[in-house]
């Protein structure tokens, strides 16, 4: 925490392994990622194989991703977990995605979670393991989303969960987008469902939509 620092893999792998509950980076204070080796193989990674696992970075400061790969191999929805956390322990944090390739199978690939910003300017951020009930997003967003670039393979998902926080709104800008977009309640089916809205906002871009959900008091513009 407080600390600044500038992680270069230089074409080499840093594996956070199987170890329970621990990701391969954790951040509390300000990071860049890069790897700046010709190869372009530099990579973090844990190595869960179908197992359901643990984030493979965890950001609780401000992080950006310029380069390199993030990757791991979780179990299927419902049981895997996200490759990359943004926020969520209540204290704001900022991902910032600049470059790079960002893969997860059978899970959510980037969780923007409560209190979480996230700015995805270019990379590609790609995710696998769709269910016939489950949906595997590249990114789901519960807070604040601003996509300016960068290629989608997957699902973005809008949503809130608790009316005691914000409501959730996703900005597409410029992004190249394939798959789905969703924008509804996590608990809408509930009795329950929270009165806080989630907004998915479509500026420009170019878009291959297999299918578009939108949930009750929720939209898309």
């Amino acid at each position: 925490s407080g600390k600044s620092i500038t992680l270069d893999l230089n074409g080499q792998i840093l594996s956070g392994g199987t170890v329970a509950s621990k990701a391969a980076i954790t951040n509390n204070g300000t990071i860049t990622i890069q790897d700046t080796s010709s190869s372009q193989t530099g990579k973090i990674i844990r190595e869960d194989n179908g197992a359901k696992g643990y984030y493979t970075i965890d950001n609780q400061g401000t992080m950006t991703i310029k380069s390199g790969i993030v990757y791991n191999s979780t179990g299927n929805m419902p049981n895997g977990s996200s490759l990359i956390r943004n926020a969520g322990k209540n204290v704001a944090a900022t991902l910032n995605i600049t470059g790079g390739n960002i893969k997860q199978d059978g899970f959510i690939a980037v969780k923007n979670d409560d209190h979480g910003i996230l700015n995805v300017s270019g990379g590609t951020i790609t995710t696998t393991g769709d269910t016939s009930t489950n949906t595997a997003s590249a990114i789901q967003n519960w807070c604040t989303a601003n996509i300016t670039g960068g290629t989608i393979n997957g699902t973005i998902w809008t949503s809130v969960w608790s009316n005691d926080l914000g409501s959730a709104t996703t900005t597409i800008e410029n992004a190249t987008v394939h798959g789905q977009l969703i924008c509804k309640k996590y608990d809408e089916d509930g009795s329950t469902p929270p009165t806080k809205t989630a907004k998915t906002i479509i500026k420009s871009g170019n878009f291959d939509i297999s299918s578009w959900t939108v949930g009750n008091d929720c939209s898309v513009e």
